[in-house]
């Protein structure tokens, strides 16, 4: 006997049902587990640039208290070199620093390393610059927070005269005041200061080589 074409078509519907349903939840768990994945590999990617950064930072401040008997000599060349990175050098700022501040008589691998010191915070010494240049003169392109420093601002706004008057203010009272520190402190703090970064950077190898698993 032939059942009813109603029952049939009825069963049909429930399955089809849940096939659809089944379906949308291994689409969400999918969904669910690459965007887990997608963090993941953000987080390890920040992580490792973030070490990258810290182990370029520990590097140069042992080659700077490696350096003896030139306290003068050092606090000279860091300044110089920090007071670089002011102004835009197109990439070469650490090769810059170093020869400028072997020719002012300082030396050359504290100029290099103060040339290093600041390079990735190039946005916001651009942004130093710009709010104190604009204390004698106004910009065209008004600058009120660090979020309206964009690739076209900075083309916009670079070797003008507000950025430039900015920028020689900002580095000359910058570097003189990091003269001062590193000459007053430099030989005091050496010997302990070139121990504890030795130290840190031993342990930052280990880490640098075991990146931590961030949780999911």
């Amino acid at each position: 006997m032939k059942r009813p074409k109603f029952a049939r078509s009825s069963r049909h519907v429930g399955l089809a049902a849940v096939s659809r349903q089944r379906h949308s939840q291994s689409v969400f768990a999918c969904s669910s587990l690459s965007q887990t994945a997608t963090r993941n590999s953000i987080r390890i990617m920040l992580y490792r640039w973030w070490l990258s950064l810290e182990r370029c930072f520990v590097f140069n401040l042992i080659r700077l208290f490696r350096i003896r008997r030139q306290s003068e000599k050092v606090a000279r060349g860091f300044a110089i070199g920090f007071i670089v990175n002011f102004f835009p050098t197109f990439g070469f700022g650490v090769l810059i620093s170093g020869f400028i501040a072997k020719v002012f008589g300082g030396n050359a691998v504290a100029g290099l390393v103060g040339g290093a010191s600041m390079s990735f915070f190039w946005p916001l010494l651009f942004y130093f610059n710009m709010r104190t240049g604009g204390l004698f003169v106004r910009p065209p392109v008004v600058i009120d927070d660090l979020e309206d420093i964009t690739d076209k601002t900075m083309d916009a706004l670079v070797w003008g005269q507000t950025f430039t008057i900015g920028a020689v203010v900002n580095s000359l009272l910058a570097g003189l005041c990091v003269y001062l520190l590193l000459r007053l402190l430099h030989r005091q703090i050496r010997p302990g200061a070139l121990a504890y970064f030795r130290r840190h950077a031993r342990d930052h190898q280990r880490r640098f080589r075991r990146p931590r698993q961030p949780a999911a």
